[in-house]
């Protein structure tokens, strides 16, 4: 169970509030911003990718300065039955992308994004490590067309 003080600090990030002086207080030293929240998490049992924590924030700021572009990736390895295409959603979700995600038929999955350079490469860069269950063995890139009235990241195919 969470401390009303843990919840608070969650729901204010997630508001995109900076946290107050008392947060930051207790992490004087914080290596890089949002280092408590960094730490919040850690503590319930995330799994974090440091290096990962916070890129999203630069490329949303400059998603409205550059031009967009759509990808096709297709994940090769253990990538079916271990939450994958919940896990690439979530992703998308927090670098701002618009696509799918789907199964294939032959246990690959195939992801469709449309987002600026740094969105798809900060995509690329998570589809290659994919959930803890998973095993990412290849990670196939190819050019595809944008589609216009694509806006928002979704699962597609069967559940």
């Amino acid at each position: 169970m969470e401390s009303r003080t843990t919840q608070h600090r969650l729901a204010m990030h997630r508001r995109g509030i900076r946290p107050e002086n008392e947060f930051q207080e207790e992490f004087p030293d914080a290596p890089f911003p949002g280092f408590w929240l960094h730490e919040v998490l850690r503590l319930r049992g995330f799994a974090l990718r440091s290096r990962h924590f916070g890129q999203h924030d630069k490329c949303l700021m400059n998603a409205s300065q550059q031009p967009t572009e759509a990808r096709r990736f297709l994940v090769r390895g253990r990538v079916q039955g271990v939450g994958f295409r919940w896990f690439v959603e979530r992703e998308a979700h927090i670098l701002g992308i618009a696509g799918w995600v789907r199964n294939n038929a032959d246990s690959s999955v195939e992801v469709f994004a449309v987002g600026t350079r740094d969105q798809l490469s900060g995509l690329r860069s998570r589809l290659r490590e994919g959930p803890r269950a998973a095993r990412v063995d290849d990670v196939e890139e190819f050019e595809a067309k944008p589609v216009a009235d694509l806006t928002t990241f979704r699962i597609e195919g069967a559940w």
